[in-house]
């Protein structure tokens, strides 16, 4: 019943039929499920959540859900003010980023969620904008002066990306480049060689040469 209703909240507005809703929920089962299997599950379903937000379907009508929010349409709202308003974009990318705890559908168990974890589906779409949330709001936060906001930023792109990251290592430098503190950029690099010290790797010379050039000890 959980997948049943995440998958009618994230398609908002759109009815799904029973067919669609069978092969999507049964994609990865051993058995396929009846229609007789799928209107059980949505009548425990309606039970559970109420009429009002699982309406009856009919010939004409399929599946639908009606006033159910979700983390992803939070996400993708804010996303998109951020899009159309680029100068005063901070507030909503960090607001979209609030809402990231993890890799989108990651602890989901076994054999369930195909629908969204299918090659270039859902799964991806929003691992993909996050990581550029993330990295939007870590430049945007530098060129304000907000060194612990950019840092809050790249620590949200980590969640979704955990092996070596150029760009987010130059960012990190970046924001620590930009913050008051003197020794900032020093504790930055040196964190940073002690993570490529315990993977037995040595960092990279483009890391190396871009670290020499920023500035030391300015807070700008």
């Amino acid at each position: 019943e959980l997948e049943l209703l995440a998958r009618l909240a994230l398609g908002p507005e759109r009815e799904f039929s029973g067919e669609e809703l069978r092969a999507d929920l049964a994609a990865a089962k051993e058995t396929d499920w009846a229609a007789s299997t799928l209107w059980t599950r949505v009548s425990s379903l309606r039970k559970a959540i109420g009429a009002e937000h699982l309406p009856s379907s009919s010939r004409t009508r399929g599946y639908r859900a009606v006033g159910i929010g979700t983390d992803v349409a939070r996400f993708e709202s804010a996303i998109a003010r951020a899009k159309a308003d680029p100068d005063g974009a901070i507030g909503p990318l960090a607001e979209a980023l609030s809402l990231l705890r993890g890799v989108p559908f990651a602890n989901v168990p076994t054999g369930t969620f195909t629908w969204a974890l299918e090659a270039g589906g859902l799964a991806t779409r929003l691992t993909n904008e996050a990581y550029s949330a993330a990295v939007d709001l870590a430049r945007a936060a530098i060129a304000a002066h907000k060194p612990a906001l950019a840092g809050w930023a790249i620590g949200k792109a980590r969640l979704i990306v955990r092996d070596d990251d150029v760009l987010l290592e130059k960012l990190e430098l970046d924001a620590a480049a930009a913050s008051p503190e003197n020794s900032a950029l020093a504790r930055s690099w040196a964190a940073l060689k002690a993570r490529y010290r315990a993977k037995g790797k040595k960092v990279p010379r483009s890391l190396v040469d871009y670290y020499r050039r920023l500035p030391r000890g300015s807070g700008s």
